[in-house]
């Protein structure tokens, strides 16, 4: 699906920038969801120490490496998203 099909549905699309941890909750706090398979991809990062690198390794960024996600809201709220909070957790709303 692409972006103008979310914004034909009346959704809100944006795209936030960090590195690190991708704050999971804020899925839930925005009410929203990575718009494609490789916007997933880079919620998630990879470790070198971690034990099930099966299939997948290489496909997700190291943890140190900045990347953007774009993602979509259900919300119709004016303060999604909220800005503060992605802030807080060390990434960036930025389009």
């Amino acid at each position: 699906m692409s972006e103008y099909a979310f914004l034909a549905a009346g959704m809100r699309v944006f795209t936030v920038e960090g590195a690190g941890e991708f704050p999971v909750d804020m899925l839930r706090y925005d009410r929203c969801f990575p718009i494609s398979y490789e916007d997933w991809l880079k919620m998630h990062v990879r470790y070198t120490d971690y034990p099930y690198g099966g299939g997948v390794e290489g496909k997700f960024p190291d943890a140190t490496e900045r990347r953007r996600v774009r993602l979509a809201s259900q919300s119709r709220s004016f303060s999604c998203p909220t800005v503060a909070r992605w802030e807080s957790f060390n990434w960036q709303v930025v389009a």
